[in-house]
């Protein structure tokens, strides 16, 4: 991500949290987004990286077709994308590897949702009342 696109996110940020009436600071909230993003992003880069160890130890013969079927992800509608699709769905424990592959996403994912209460203990705002904005505090 680049410091255009995190500055924009903490932009909006900003703005839907003034929509609900709180005023956060700009810089406490920069650090917030920081920190979590930051963990977000650590916590996926290694479970990512162990991932793909173990599915190369497990499944020797998946992973290099998981790997051609990747290699042609942007050319959708070519042939040679339905058949490495094909053949890598021809694999053995195909469902099982899905499955590996998609479990480094989770955690980061539920890290993100948990740490939602940075931004509400910033705001000072408790309950649900972050939920319905109010447009006439902007």
């Amino acid at each position: 991500m680049s410091v255009i696109d995190g500055l924009g996110a903490v932009g909006a940020l900003a703005l839907a949290w003034r929509m609900t009436g709180a005023r956060i600071e700009f810089s406490k909230l920069l650090v917030a987004y920081c920190y979590i993003s930051g963990v977000c992003f650590v916590l996926g880069s290694v479970l990512i990286l162990a991932t793909t160890g173990m599915l190369r130890t497990l499944y020797p013969e998946t992973y290099p077709a998981f790997e051609r079927a990747a290699e042609t992800a942007p050319r959708v509608f070519s042939p040679k994308y339905t058949e490495s699709i094909e053949a890598l769905r021809a694999m053995p424990d195909v469902e099982k590897f899905g499955k590996i592959t998609f479990s480094p996403i989770l955690l980061p994912l539920l890290w993100a949702f948990g740490a939602w209460g940075t931004y509400r203990h910033l705001a000072e705002e408790g309950g649900c009342r972050f939920l319905f904005p109010r447009a006439t505090t902007l």
